[in-house]
Formats: C-alpha cells, sequence, structure tokens
C-alpha cells in the first residue's frame, strides 16, 4: 500500500466511520453464522452451534477493535476528542495580564 492510499483509506475511515462500522458489523455476523451453520451441518442443534461459534469468534466487539487497530483508526476519534478539550479549556481559562 503506498502512502497515499495509506493517507486516503485513513481519511475514509474516520470521514465515513459509520458506514465502515456497519460494514464491518454485518461482515463480522455473516461469517459467525456461517461458521454457526458448518456447526450446525455437522448436527450441533442451532442455539449450541452460536454458543459456540461466539466463543471460538472471541466476540465481535474484539475483533472489530482489532480492526480498528489495523487500519490505524481506534485513536483517530480519542484524538479528536482529546484536542476539542484542550481547545475548550484554554479558551475557558482566564487571559494573564502582566
Amino acid at each position: 500500500m503506498t502512502f497515499w492510499s495509506r493517507i486516503r483509506s485513513w481519511l475514509d475511515a474516520i470521514l465515513r466511520r459509520s458506514r465502515l462500522e456497519s460494514e464491518m458489523d454485518a461482515e463480522l455476523r455473516f461469517h459467525l453464522e456461517a461458521y454457526a451453520e458448518d456447526l450446525v451441518g455437522g448436527g450441533v442443534p442451532r442455539q449450541e452451534a452460536m454458543r459456540r461459534a461466539r466463543i471460538e469468534f472471541g466476540g465481535i466487539e474484539r475483533v472489530k477493535e482489532e480492526s480498528r487497530d489495523a487500519r490505524g483508526t481506534r485513536n483517530s476519534g480519542r484524538m479528536c476528542a482529546t484536542a476539542c478539550e484542550c481547545c475548550a479549556r484554554a479558551l475557558a481559562l482566564p487571559r494573564l495580564q502582566f
């Protein structure tokens, strides 16, 4: 991946976060369902198959966090919030006169 495509990908991830989050959620749920269907095909009852799939998959939120880390977008929201807080504090401080 080139530098510019990486920058573009990072900006897309930040600016279109809700769309990416919903796409990631749908994809992860698809894989969870597919794995459960494989277990059902092996003779495991549906409810037990879903339970096993969730356990072996490790939790959707954990996988989503790992994906955000890999994309480099996990901390972008935190950085923006921290920057806004710092600006607000700086504006709220009384002006010092010498």
